[in-house]
């Protein structure tokens, strides 16, 4: 089966965020599933990623409404400094 979706043609810039309680397991648990090294769908989705910038941790807020669960984490401090720091052109997709 072939998709014509843009979003198959990966190379993605993508990074993971982590709520600060997690475990010091789940952010490595976390990293193995993201480089796809588990296998399944996840290994699908980690062929799509081109640049993986890391783990980071940080305050996730979660919400439910209507049937609905939402997440809205904070984006980190070291995330934010590392983007307030390249250059605008540079953080455009290609």
């Amino acid at each position: 089966m072939s998709y014509r979706w843009v979003w198959t043609g990966g190379n993605f810039t993508a990074a993971l965020i982590l709520d600060e309680t997690a475990s010091e397991e789940q952010p490595a648990a976390l990293a193995k599933i993201s480089r796809g090294e588990l296998g399944g769908d996840a290994a699908n989705l980690a062929a799509l990623i081109g640049d993986m910038k890391g783990a980071f941790t940080a305050p996730i807020e979660c919400s439910a409404a209507a049937g609905e669960v939402f997440f809205k984490p904070e984006t980190p401090r070291r995330a934010r400094a590392a983007r307030s720091r390249t250059p605008m052109a540079r953080r455009r997709s290609k």
